[in-house]
């Protein structure tokens, strides 16, 4: 803020007459607004409608993770993403261009209203599904990515459900957070119904309130089959729940086609687990929410399984997920992500999944995350595990729970990532060894307890601007050069502190050009 010693700024008003004036016209050279090419503006709602939807709705665009929940907007509006709508109420010239682009109605979030059972509670129920049947109308005949939201009432879900039946041969997505009973709308769908459908994701509350647990017990549940849409659909790609599909001979057949899955089941049963992906051999990420448990030692229909095509490994509260690392095979494997309480298995969590990398052949992961409270790790086990998997080029690590446990960024792992002087040791190969020599990524959240001065020597040694002897002139070692000696230079480092750097600590970051996220001294 820049000060200034200037007087307030004085206005004065002419005389009444001068102001009721005509204002003068523009001059000719001006634009008008209406002389814009209705292509342009098309353009221009194009970009805003996509970045209100990215916002409210960014978890259909992503991949399923394992730390990923489903958030619904927190808003108050009925319909999102509101820019078309607002869009439409301009001008006659704009709702004419907005209701002109189908394209920017073919993505609706549905926010039920929680309305009680009087008239007036009936009346804008069903004018919300008058709403929802306009919005689809402009979308002509475009796949729809659809969002429905209504938590804590049957009716209210029901309603919007049945509006949205009449365009199911164009869903392409749907997201369901509603009472379980509300499901059994979708039971008047048949085979063939949802041709494009190809990502289901229905959230169930582990733990519903107290105010409709009444409403899910009198409406019966069980006799509804909550797998129905997944059965009667044959592009299904994307499926995430919370509980294990049966597997039935006939009951399970959309599961071979199967790319992504989330299961928010905890506990969740080891075998059943199995079975299950036993049906999804192109499955290629696989997420899971929740402890597991195993019922009996394996039995002699209990094989290992192995999925050919799996890439991307998320466990979410891993702990009781052994005998399932046990009897996987996963060739391919390239990302695991181990987050959420732990209950200190992880050390035993690591020794599974390097087992289970030996079992299929697998000389090394690409990505790891590790965002665990609870996980009793020592950083020796850490570096271990970091030093057997040698093309591991993205690593991220959250320290959120080190007030209670022990730190996973310390100042021995720093160290142990610090490449050595290559020129040096380029006629002792033995100490040239790095751990994670191609290392391109690194993220580390939240952390605190660690030499400052080990952090900027594990970055300096991996940085482009390898600085190997210091004089005036600045010698460097450039990227080449380190490739050369078979290491990678770090292209993307994020550091977020939970205290503050020293001030020496501070002026050698600034000199390194890094970025730092957090107090500073």
């Amino acid at each position: 803020m820049v000060a200034s010693n200037t007087s307030s700024l004085e206005v004065t008003w002419p005389a009444t007459k001068a102001a009721a004036s005509p204002l003068p016209p523009l001059p000719a050279a001006s634009y008008s607004l209406d002389h814009i090419p209705t292509e342009i503006w098309q353009h221009i709602f194009s970009l805003l409608v996509v970045s209100e939807q990215h916002i409210v709705c960014e978890e259909m665009f992503r991949s399923v993770l394992g730390n990923d929940r489903y958030a619904p907007p927190s808003t108050s509006s009925c319909l999102l993403p509101r820019t078309p709508t607002t869009l439409s109420h301009v001008s006659v010239r704009w709702r004419s261009i907005a209701y002109g682009m189908p394209e920017i109605w073919s993505m609706l979030c549905v926010t039920a209203p929680c309305t009680p059972a009087s008239d007036a509670g009936m009346r804008r129920l069903h004018r919300v599904g008058d709403l929802v049947t306009s919005w689809l109308a402009r979308s002509a005949s475009l796949p729809l990515k659809l969002s429905v939201v209504a938590k804590k009432n049957v009716r209210c879900a029901q309603t919007v459900l049945r509006s949205l039946l009449p365009a199911c041969a164009r869903w392409e997505t749907l997201h369901v957070d509603v009472p379980f009973s509300a499901l059994s709308i979708l039971a008047e769908l048949k085979q063939g119904n949802v041709p494009l459908l190809a990502s289901v994701k229905m959230y169930e509350r582990c733990y519903p309130p107290a105010a409709f647990i009444g409403q899910m017990a009198s409406s019966n549940p069980s006799s509804v089959d909550k797998f129905h849409l997944c059965r009667i659909s044959g592009s299904l790609r994307r499926l995430s729940v919370s509980s294990i599909p049966p597997t039935t001979p006939d009951g399970n057949a959309f599961c071979s086609h199967l790319q992504e899955v989330q299961i928010q089941e905890s506990p969740s049963e080891t075998w059943s687990t199995l079975r299950f992906l036993t049906a999804c051999p192109q499955l290629r990420v696989l997420s899971l929410n929740g402890y597991g448990t195993t019922a009996d030692l394996p039995a002699l229909h209990n094989h290992a399984v192995t999925l050919p095509e799996l890439e991307v490994l998320n466990l979410e509260h891993p702990f009781g997920r052994d005998w399932l690392l046990r009897m996987l095979t996963l060739p391919k494997l390239k990302s695991l992500y181990l987050g959420g309480r732990c209950s200190g298995d992880a050390a035993h969590i690591l020794n599974e999944v390097r087992a289970l990398m030996k079992r299929s052949a697998l000389g090394s992961l690409e990505c790891l995350c590790l965002e665990l409270e609870s996980h009793g790790l020592d950083h020796s086990i850490l570096v271990d595990f970091l030093a057997a998997n040698p093309l591991l080029h993205t690593l991220d690590i959250d320290d959120f729970g080190v007030f209670m446990d022990r730190p996973l960024v310390t100042t021995e792992m720093l160290e142990a990532l610090t490449l050595s002087d290559a020129r040096q040791n380029r006629s002792k190969p033995e100490q040239a060894r790095a751990i994670c020599p191609h290392l391109k990524f690194v993220s580390f959240e939240n952390c605190s307890r660690f030499n400052e001065e080990a952090l900027l020597r594990f970055l300096r040694s991996r940085s482009t601007h390898h600085r190997v002897n210091p004089t005036p002139r600045r010698g460097w070692v450039d990227a080449e050069q380190q490739n050369d000696c078979g290491m990678s230079v770090l292209e993307s480092v994020e550091v977020s502190f939970k205290r503050r750097m020293q001030s020496a600590a501070l002026e050698a970051w600034k000199r390194e050009t890094f970025v730092m996220n957090g107090p500073s001294a």
